[in-house]
């Protein structure tokens, strides 16, 4: 009996095949993660340096302020001082005016800056508190140089009305009136020129207003002054004549016209009084 052998289809070789690698690496990828990696460090230095610029710019800012504080009180300190000044030395351009106080204190502070920027910055700052402090200080100069000239000039119209009741003579008594009321009117008689208070309203030192008023006021003091001095006149010579004159003068309206009738009825009661006194005794 045969027995069956098996054959082998193919042949045992020593042979090996090659076989080709499938995995590659892709250099698109590769340059997206240096792309990306690149980006997160640009971002992470320009966070940093926003960071620092804050930082300064906060740093500045805080230092500005305080430039720009110190300044104001510095000018306030000035402008305050500038008050007991005398108003032509504060305004002039000398080592002791107040462009010139302002412009050492801006150069002590500014020397204390240690940012250039900072420096600027306050330069300019300094320059507009400087314009605004100096025009106040300049109005309040100027104010207090017209209140000293109207002071002046006042205290020169009371002299005039007491040369107008206790003058040497009638001809001193007659200028001092006229600088003080005017000229009179050759046509009416009246005093309607330009006054010594009137000049002063033209002048700038008193409102038009107050030029009114003051003049009004001196008549009146003058009146009472002319009233009053004829009184004492009665009372020394014990003249009965003079105190009636008096009285008579009282009554007319046109004479002595500055009186209110309170006062015009009370120093006509006076005189009364006076002229009976004097009859009582002669």
């Amino acid at each position: 009996m045969r027995v069956p052998t098996y054959q082998s289809q193919t042949e045992l070789t020593g042979k090996i095949s090659a076989q080709p690698f499938s995995v590659r690496a892709d250099p698109g990828a590769l340059s997206a993660t240096g792309r990306a990696v690149s980006a997160l460090g640009n971002e992470v230095q320009k966070q940093g340096n926003d960071f620092t610029r804050l930082i300064l710019n906060e740093q500045r800012d805080t230092e500005l302020r305080q430039a720009q504080m110190d300044y104001k009180t510095g000018l306030s300190d000035i402008k305050l001082a500038s008050l007991s000044a005398s108003p032509s030395v504060i305004t002039g351009d000398g080592p002791k005016g107040f462009e010139a106080l302002a412009a050492k204190l801006q150069t002590k502070i500014n020397n204390g800056l240690t940012d250039s920027v900072v420096q600027k910055r306050f330069k300019l700052a300094a320059a507009d508190a400087t314009t605004n402090a100096y025009i106040t200080v300049k109005q309040q100069a100027r104010n207090r140089q017209i209140d000293a000239a109207a002071a002046t000039k006042l205290r020169y119209a009371e002299t005039l009305e007491r040369e107008i009741v206790f003058g040497a003579n009638s001809t001193e008594a007659d200028k001092a009136k006229t600088e003080l009321y005017g000229p009179v009117n050759e046509k009416t008689g009246l005093r309607d020129g330009v006054s010594f208070y009137a000049k002063m309203a033209a002048a700038g030192l008193i409102s038009p207003t107050a030029a009114l008023q003051y003049e009004q006021k001196s008549q009146q003091t003058v009146a009472r002054y002319e009233v009053e001095a004829l009184l004492i006149s009665a009372d020394d010579t014990q003249s009965t004549v003079t105190a009636q004159r008096l009285i008579n003068s009282l009554k007319d309206r046109k004479q002595f016209t500055a009186l209110d009738p309170l006062t015009r009825l009370a120093y006509r009661q006076q005189a009364v009084n006076l002229q009976q006194a004097i009859e009582s005794k002669q």
